[in-house]
């Protein structure tokens, strides 16, 4: 069914994770993290959100050749449809020409890599879009890419019972 794995998840903390995981691969890399305090509750997989984010921020990693600068940031966006989460992954690599803005989301789409079959963004859009959101691409103050994950925003209430830190023993 749709709502199967899926609960109440902050998507900035899902990020911090897996810059945790990546660190090894990370390691001449300069990162810059400028997620804010503020939670960024989505509706949504954790597993597939963390292979979204793992994706992306390997497609960065790949185009820097494993060293240059990568930058998280995080914001939300409020207007009179709704609230949006925008979770951008930028990076100093090569960048992607507007011409191939589209088809960088096709599945086995490859420009020069050594390593890769070409569909780690392709299974990332399609989790962005499983979970209503969307991922664009642009150019990035670094000099490379920024791919910018939106997200609907959900708003989510602690209960007593899912407040686990101050239970009677």
């Amino acid at each position: 069914s749709e709502t199967a794995g899926k609960t109440h998840i902050d998507a900035a903390r899902v990020l911090e994770a897996c810059l945790y995981f990546l660190k090894p691969r990370l390691k001449k890399i300069t990162v810059i993290q400028d997620l804010t305090l503020e939670i960024h509750w989505v509706w949504g997989d954790e597993n597939q959100l963390q292979q979204m984010f793992i994706n992306l921020l390997l497609n960065a990693v790949e185009s820097m050749n494993g060293e240059g600068t990568l930058r998280v940031s995080g914001t939300t966006v409020t207007d009179t449809v709704s609230d949006r989460h925008c979770i951008k992954i930028e990076d100093s690599g090569k960048g992607v020409p507007k011409e191939l803005r589209t088809q960088i989301f096709d599945p086995f789409f490859t420009r020069g890599k050594t390593q890769g079959v070409g569909l780690g963004l392709f299974v990332a859009q399609r989790i962005a879009a499983q979970h209503g959101g969307t991922i664009c691409v642009h150019d990035s103050r670094l000099g490379g890419a920024a791919l910018t994950v939106t997200l609907p925003s959900t708003s989510r209430k602690t209960t007593k019972k899912e407040n686990h830190a101050f239970t009677d023993r």
